[in-house]
């Protein structure tokens, strides 16, 4: 089973895994604009083709603005209607699921979610850079998180057990 795992948001990420493998992943294809770029957007899906998409869904967070919060709903409805427009299943998924389904089986280091979520990531895809380009210094979380969505898809959709090493 091919799985499209998805961290929206104008710093999210993109991810496909398949079998338990990592067979894609990058950040959130944008413009110079700084705006979703549908035309990368769709040639990456259809390039994989996946089975099914498991996005996270979107929710209010702490600390954010009205207009950032308005504008990062506008672009999860986008990428629902262009996931249905291409006619993919989409199931979403809270942060709080996906996160606790793995750090309840594995324990990880890290104060912040995020740092939890790159150790984890780094357990299950060794030597993965989780890096935006070759010039970047630090890991794209958008791209972390999106591979442990759809990690966590692959796991759900499969029946399979989860165990990492």
């Amino acid at each position: 089973m091919r799985v499209l795992g998805i961290d929206p948001g104008k710093f999210g990420g993109l991810a496909i895994v398949e079998d338990g493998h990592l067979k894609y992943v990058g950040p959130m294809p944008l413009t110079k604009e700084m705006v979703l770029d549908s035309v990368k957007l769709r040639e990456i899906i259809l390039n994989h083709n996946p089975d099914v998409v498991f996005i996270e869904k979107a929710q209010a967070m702490p600390r954010q603005g009205v207009v950032s919060m308005f504008n990062y709903g506008k672009g999860y409805g986008f990428l629902l209607g262009f996931l249905d427009a291409l006619m993919y299943e989409v199931k979403t998924v809270t942060p709080r699921t996906w996160q606790g389904f793995f750090y309840k089986r594995v324990p990880v280091q890290g104060k912040t979610p995020k740092e939890r979520a790159l150790c984890m990531a780094n357990k299950l895809y060794t030597g993965f850079t989780w890096l935006k380009s070759s010039r970047s210094k630090k890991p794209h979380d958008g791209m972390v998180d999106a591979a442990l969505i759809a990690t966590y898809g692959q796991l759900l959709m499969d029946g399979r057990k989860f165990y990492v090493n």
